[in-house]
């Protein structure tokens, strides 16, 4: 059994629907579509997809079968075949991006930023007591001065905080894990440890 071609494109002209539409809704390309349509390959199986893509009895759109009448009465809806392809997604409207913040963009800004987080993080007496009790043998100002001079507050630093693509950065957490791993030992002033 094949399909009718002229009786599914007067049935399509019927429901106002286009080729490409047909394709969608049977889970295939246009392009697929259209070289059966020209190849007259439209096969039995594809009938029943395309019927109950369009909501009708087989019967209008097969060779040989019942003539198209002037209006071809919706059958009961039937739940279409399971389509493969996605409906097309609605575009979403571009969020307007926002600028990078300056620290990202200039190095100097970077630092001048950096150098205030931690002269204000210095001077915060319950982190600095916390850190001390942390770390108990660790010299916490100069540990967060060598983490600055040595890394933080050098370019290498610098990128590898662009690289996270946080906006904002979180100084505290940034020196708390740096004196951990790095900090410096309290010097012993009378000979040993």
């Amino acid at each position: 059994m094949r399909i009718n071609n002229d009786a599914l494109d007067g049935l399509l002209a019927q429901r106002g629907m286009t080729r490409a539409a047909l394709a969608h809704a049977l889970g295939i390309s246009a392009g697929a579509l259209s070289k059966q349509y020209k190849q007259n390959n439209l096969r039995t199986m594809s009938a029943h997809k395309i019927a109950a893509a369009l909501g009708v009895d087989p019967k209008y759109i097969v060779v040989g079968g019942e003539s198209l009448p002037d209006i071809v009465p919706v059958a009961d809806p039937v739940a279409p075949a399971p389509s493969s392809a996605e409906p097309p997604k609605p575009k979403r409207e571009a969020k307007p991006k926002e600028p990078p913040p300056a620290w990202m963009t200039d190095f100097e800004t970077y630092k001048k930023e950096g150098w205030e987080a931690i002269q204000a993080i210095v001077k915060d007496a319950n982190w600095m007591q916390k850190m001390e009790e942390y770390h108990p043998r660790l010299d916490i100002l100069k540990s967060v001065e060598k983490s600055w001079n040595t890394y933080w507050g050098t370019e290498e630093g610098w990128k590898k905080k662009k690289k996270v693509k946080a906006r904002t950065i979180d100084w505290k957490s940034t020196l708390g894990r740096t004196i951990q791993f790095s900090g410096v030992q309290k010097s012993n002033l009378y000979g040993g440890y």
